[in-house]
C-alpha cells in the first residue's frame, strides 16, 4: 500500500511537469518561410483579475493549470498566456507577431512592454496601420519567450495569432487595403454619378440611390478599419459609429426602391409592407444609437444582424413578387438586387466579429451596382 502511494505521488509530481514541457515547445523559425501560425504553441490561463503583466509573467510559468484553446471561457474578462519562439537560422531575424483583433493586448518581450488591440489608441501602438502587429527581433539560435495579456470589452478572445516576416506583413496589408480601396472607389464614383443625375433631373430616386451608396461606403470604412486606423486613430471607440451607418443605408435603399419601382401602382400591399418596414427600421436605428451612446456596444452586432435579416428579407419578398409578375421596368434591378440581398442575409447569419465582415456582400454589391447602372441609365 505504501509503495502504491509513493507511485501515485511520483506520477502526480512528474506528469504535470511533463505535460507542461510538451505543450511549451517553441515555434522554430526558418528564414525560408514567411509566416507561421502560433495556435499550437500557446500556453493559456484564464482569470478575472487585472494583474500587471511585468510582475505577473513569471507566475504563469509556475502555474500548471493551463487551459486548452478549445475550453476558453468567453465570459471571462482576461486571458493570459505565453509562447516560445526559436530562431533556427544563422542570422538575426526581424519578425512581426499578429495578435488579431482583440480589444486590449499587452505584450512583454525581454522586459519591454507593448500595447496593441482594437480599442487601443494609435499613438500607443508600435504601428497604427495593421494595428495588431508587435515587432520581435531574434538573434541566431535564440529562444525568446513572449508573454501576453488580453482584456476583453467587445470582441470575443481571438487566438489565431501568427508571426510574419516584414515582406509578408506588408503584402497582407496591401492586399487587404487594395480590395477595400477598390470597393470605396466604385461606391463613391457611382454615388457622384447619381448625384449629378439628380441635380440635372431633380428626381429623388437618384438622390436616395446616392445616399444609399454613401452610407454603405461609410459602413465599409468601419469594416475595413480605415476609420479606426487612418481617420480617427486616437478615438477607436468612435469607429463603432461606422456600424450605425448600416442603418441609414438600408433606409435609403427602401426609399430608393419605392421610387424606382412604383409599388403603389404595382400592388398596394407591397407599398404598405415597405412603409411598415421603414417604420421598424427607424425604431431599430434609434435603438442602435441609444445602444452606442449608453456604452453597450456589445449589443450592436446582434441588433445589426436582426436589422439586416429583416430588411433584406422584406426587400427580397418585394422583388420576388415583381419578378413573378414579370415587371419589365426593373428586371435588371431585380436581378442585381437579389444577389446583394441574398449575400447580405448569408453574411448576417454567418456574422463572425473575428473575421472581416461582409465578404459575400462585397461581391453582391458590385453585381447589384453593375445591374442597377443599366436600369438607371434607361431612366435617365
Amino acid at each position: 500500500m505504501i509503495k502504491l502511494l509513493k507511485i501515485v505521488f511520483f506520477l502526480n509530481l512528474i506528469l504535470p511537469l511533463q505535460l507542461l514541457a510538451d505543450t511549451a515547445k517553441p515555434l522554430v523559425l526558418e528564414d525560408s518561410r514567411s509566416s507561421y501560425l502560433l495556435e499550437d504553441y500557446l500556453i493559456l490561463y484564464g482569470g478575472t483579475d487585472n494583474f500587471n503583466l511585468l510582475s505577473h509573467a513569471e507566475k504563469l510559468v509556475d502555474n500548471q493549470q493551463n487551459l486548452h484553446i478549445d475550453s476558453i471561457d468567453q465570459t471571462q474578462k482576461y486571458l493570459w498566456g505565453y509562447f516560445d519562439i526559436k530562431n533556427n537560422s544563422q542570422k538575426h531575424l526581424n519578425w512581426w507577431i499578429n495578435f488579431c483583433n482583440n480589444d486590449y493586448v499587452t505584450v512583454l518581450i525581454e522586459g519591454e512592454t507593448y500595447k496593441t488591440g482594437y480599442l487601443v489608441k494609435g499613438s500607443e501602438k508600435p504601428i497604427v496601420a495593421g494595428s495588431y502587429y508587435v515587432p520581435i527581433t531574434l538573434k541566431s539560435d535564440q529562444v525568446q519567450r513572449v508573454f501576453f495579456k488580453i482584456e476583453k470589452d467587445f470582441h470575443d478572445f481571438n487566438l489565431n495569432f501568427r508571426i510574419d516576416n516584414e515582406i509578408e506583413r506588408i503584402n497582407s496589408l496591401w492586399y487587404k487595403k487594395l480590395w477595400a480601396m477598390a470597393l470605396q472607389g466604385i461606391l463613391l464614383i457611382m454615388a457622384m454619378y447619381g448625384l449629378l443625375i439628380y441635380f440635372r433631373l431633380k428626381e429623388k430616386v437618384y438622390l436616395f440611390y446616392s445616399l444609399y451608396l454613401i452610407s454603405t461606403s461609410i459602413f465599409y470604412l468601419f469594416v475595413d478599419s480605415f476609420l479606426r486606423e487612418y481617420l480617427i486613430p486616437e478615438l477607436p471607440t468612435l469607429s463603432y459609429l461606422g456600424v450605425i451607418a448600416l442603418y441609414p443605408s438600408a433606409i435609403f435603399y427602401f426609399h430608393f426602391l419605392k421610387r424606382f419601382i412604383d409599388f403603389k401602382e404595382v400592388k398596394q400591399w407591397l407599398y404598405l409592407l415597405i412603409n411598415r418596414t421603414l417604420y421598424v427600421s427607424y425604431f431599430l436605428t434609434s435603438a442602435a444609437l441609444i445602444t452606442f451612446l449608453t456604452g453597450y456596444e456589445q449589443y450592436l452586432e446582434p441588433l445589426s444582424q436582426l436589422f439586416i435579416v429583416l430588411n433584406a428579407t422584406i426587400a427580397l419578398v418585394s422583388l420576388a413578387y415583381l419578378a413573378y409578375t414579370k415587371n419589365e421596368m426593373g428586371k435588371y434591378f431585380i436581378l442585381g438586387s437579389s444577389f446583394l440581398l441574398i449575400s447580405a442575409i448569408v453574411d448576417a447569419l454567418l456574422w463572425d466579429s473575428e473575421l472581416v465582415w461582409g465578404s459575400f456582400t462585397r461581391l453582391g454589391l458590385v453585381i447589384a451596382i453593375s445591374f442597377c447602372c443599366i436600369s438607371l441609365r434607361s431612366l435617365a
